[in-house]
């Protein structure tokens, strides 16, 4: 339902507020996948005891249609349902580090917590950062030095790091048939496949959180085949760095 509503909304180029949606890490995934990135995700956090009171509330709404069993320990229930929230909260925050922030309405008014959201939401969507996920190439220089840098930038600006002799890695531990090519490369001394290459990257960079969050890709391209094959899926970089 959710989904057909954002398609239309998108269609039509117009801004929206969505209320009460996602309530889980499951619905959060399902926006993501079908392209649907907040510039902000406000949370109103509230004490743990006002939370209670709020699904106490609840629970009332709905006492007479329940069973007498979940009746009869009404007070677990609620407690439950007050901590699955605020499990459910953290973990919609995990799939959105950095487009979150939260009030805090325990204290204040209703026209105090407007003031807020609305000076944040001026810095956060009116600010000059660019308008979609920054691509970052790091080349260059000593292998270490280069993976150094590329996990401080992957730390300090909350980007998906992506090194390419991981992904071989990867697959050889995994002892699949593209790893099992790549240590047959390694045992003859022969450079990789760009064709082997490129896929395993294309892959990484397709997946979610790279496309959410931006990504620094350390160590690749290396050559011209490899540079095309970022073009091919439309990766075009905010920033090459040559060490």
């Amino acid at each position: 339902m959710v989904g057909k509503e954002m398609e239309a909304i998108q269609k039509e180029k117009k801004s929206f507020i969505l209320s009460g949606y996602p309530r889980t890490r499951v619905q959060g995934l399902a926006m993501q996948r079908e392209g649907v990135f907040p510039d902000a995700f406000i949370i109103l956090n509230m004490p743990f005891q006002k939370v209670l009171q709020h699904c106490e509330d609840k629970f009332k709404t709905y006492e007479k249609n329940l069973d007498k069993a979940i009746t009869a320990n009404r007070n677990v229930h609620i407690e439950n349902h007050a901590r699955e929230y605020l499990l459910n909260v953290q973990q919609i925050k995990d799939i959105y580090p950095n487009n979150y922030f939260e009030i805090d309405c325990s204290t204040s008014s209703r026209e105090d917590i407007l003031e807020d959201i609305a000076r944040l939401l001026r810095f956060k969507i009116k600010s000059k950062r660019p308008k979609r996920p920054a691509s970052i190439l790091l080349l260059g220089g000593k292998k270490e030095q280069r993976v150094n840098i590329a996990k401080k930038l992957a730390k300090r600006y909350g980007f998906v790091l992506a090194m390419a002799r991981e992904q071989l890695s990867d697959q050889i531990s995994r002892n699949t048939e593209v790893g099992r090519l790549v240590l047959d490369n390694i045992r003859r001394k022969t450079l990789v496949k760009d064709s082997i290459m490129n896929g395993l990257i294309q892959s990484r960079l397709s997946q979610v959180d790279a496309q959410m969050q931006g990504f620094v890709l350390e160590g690749f391209p290396r050559t011209e085949g490899q540079a095309v094959s970022l073009k091919d899926v439309y990766i075009q970089p905010t920033l090459i760095a040559v060490l």
